[in-house]
């Protein structure tokens, strides 16, 4: 699958509206991913001219509410269909002190580390963790929650991915492997910049992907442990772990919104669900997103900061 992924909201202190990450997750099979492009191209020829930006692009802010039923109509909802996931918080619910606390306990965890690595000779690790310690330090309020609910997003996301891949694998015509071996995430790059920004966040996003896992198990199929799959050796450990370095490593990007469609998509999808969730607005286009799927809603997981994580308690509670 192909996931593209953005930010809704700003994440200030205070706020008491939702602020989210919104995931749309495309089928690749039987050419989805061609067809989902020329569904949205096609869409795009409806809007005017003068909500074009010069490289292209339609922000969903400027959409009206019927332009953005539109695109839920023509876009999201026609075959093949594509998922949707939103992680959101309300920023009033996690004030700056708990995220000082959390940064604390986080820091705290990689000095530790730091400390193992200076005792066993490894001196280049234990420098290159003292420069992520400064880095995690000097993230503000907004960017640090950002950081921690794209985390949250990702690992919902891989999650949710991989289990809806093994099933579409049984569907008639698709291939078994098209999805669970391709899996693609394209994040809009107004999030993060920078190669060793880059560098950091995904050391700290491994570690969050590790620690969710743990809590709620990737689905992969009993069968797979006595026939093999592909799957499993692409990202089976010899401890019999699953490590998903690869796909964060090649396969997990930031990108300038304009060149990626899925990522437009996202942001679109994303101004259709806070219209809705935060003014009201837009029920028409937003009953269209979750039609498809016929469920109640999007898989939204609403977070909230748990002021005493540890080890054992997750660092969100829903």
């Amino acid at each position: 699958m192909i996931l593209g992924i953005d930010e809704v909201g700003d994440f200030a202190i205070n706020s008491e509206q939702f602020h989210f990450f919104l995931v749309v997750q495309l089928d690749q099979n039987k050419n989805g991913i061609e067809i989902k492009k020329k569904q949205f191209s096609d869409w795009l020829k409806t809007i005017p001219e003068e909500k074009i930006n010069d490289n292209g692009e339609v922000k969903g802010t400027d959409l009206t509410d019927e332009e953005l039923y539109e695109f839920a109509k023509h876009v999201i909802a026609a075959d093949p269909i594509t998922r949707i996931l939103q992680v959101r918080v309300v920023p009033a619910e996690n004030p700056p002190e708990l995220i000082e606390k959390f940064k604390e306990i986080e820091i705290g965890r990689i000095q530790g580390a730091i400390e193992y690595y200076q005792k066993h000779g490894n001196q280049q690790i234990a420098k290159d963790l003292q420069k992520l310690t400064y880095w995690y330090k000097n993230r503000n309020y907004q960017h640090f929650l950002k950081m921690l609910v794209l985390h949250r997003a990702i690992s919902e996301a891989l999650n949710e991915t991989i289990g809806i891949s093994i099933l579409l694998s049984f569907l008639p015509g698709n291939e078994e492997e098209k999805n669970l071996l391709n899996i693609k995430l394209k994040i809009d790059r107004d999030f993060i910049n920078g190669p060793q920004p880059r560098i950091f966040w995904g050391e700290i996003l491994r570690n969050a992907i590790r620690e969710y896992s743990q809590a709620k198990p990737i689905p992969v199929l009993d069968t797979w442990k006595d026939t093999g799959h592909p799957f499993l050796e692409k990202y089976k450990t010899p401890d019999g772990k699953l490590n998903f370095k690869d796909i964060l490593k090649e396969n997990c990007h930031f990108f300038h919104s304009h060149e990626h469609f899925e990522i437009q998509m996202a942001d679109i999808a994303g101004n259709i669900v806070h219209r809705y969730q935060n003014r009201g607005r837009c029920k028409d286009a937003y009953d269209k997103l979750v039609e498809p799927i016929r469920k109640e809603q999007i898989d939204i997981i609403h977070l909230k900061l748990n002021p005493n994580p540890t080890d054992d308690n997750e660092i969100f509670i829903e």
